[in-house]
């Protein structure tokens, strides 16, 4: 880790309360002989699947409050390498709450961005399968998530475009 920045939390006036990592890692990526695949760093909503484990209730669940966890993750493409495959943008909505997963590239960077929203701060028995459900589809639709780049090749003879020079020698030793 290179570096870090957390958001004034302390602040009543600011409603969000971010914080900001930069770094290198190697864990979050696998070279092969011609690809990179790459698991950014997602949050894991594993705590939140735990609690929902048991299939079925007898009482009502109580959250307390409305949720929303929200994340968003800035990567850079390496050198070398260029974008193969980006995830397709997701979402699932239910009546207990949703999620929102979409990607966006800009230049050499990737942005991956997460909403997970429950709607109730009280969720009855008939609803409390809907509620395991998001929860558990927010964890595997999170740690599904893998980006696949490219390296590029470098230039060779055969990939450089025809010049009127080269194009005159490759004639003339045909």
């Amino acid at each position: 880790m290179e570096g870090f920045r957390l958001s004034p939390y302390r602040d009543l006036n600011h409603n969000r309360v971010s914080v900001t990592l930069t770094g290198r890692d190697r864990l979050y990526a696998t070279p092969t002989a011609h690809l990179l695949i790459l698991h950014p760093p997602t949050p894991s909503y594993q705590r939140l699947a735990t609690l929902v484990a048991p299939k079925k209730r007898r009482y009502s669940y109580m959250v307390g409050y409305r949720m929303s966890k929200e994340s968003r993750v800035v990567l850079e493409i390496p050198p070398g390498y260029r974008t193969y495959l980006l995830p397709e943008n997701y979402s699932y909505k239910n009546d207990v709450g949703s999620l929102r997963i979409s990607w966006k590239r800009k230049g050499r960077e990737i942005e991956f961005h997460s909403l997970l929203t429950l709607n109730r701060a009280f969720i009855p028995v008939r609803l409390y399968g809907q509620l395991r459900n998001l929860f558990n589809l927010a964890v595997k639709a999170l740690k599904n998530q893998v980006i696949i780049l490219k390296k590029t090749p470098h230039l060779t003879a055969e990939a450089m475009p025809l010049t009127s020079k080269r194009s005159k020698i490759l004639r003339a030793s045909l």
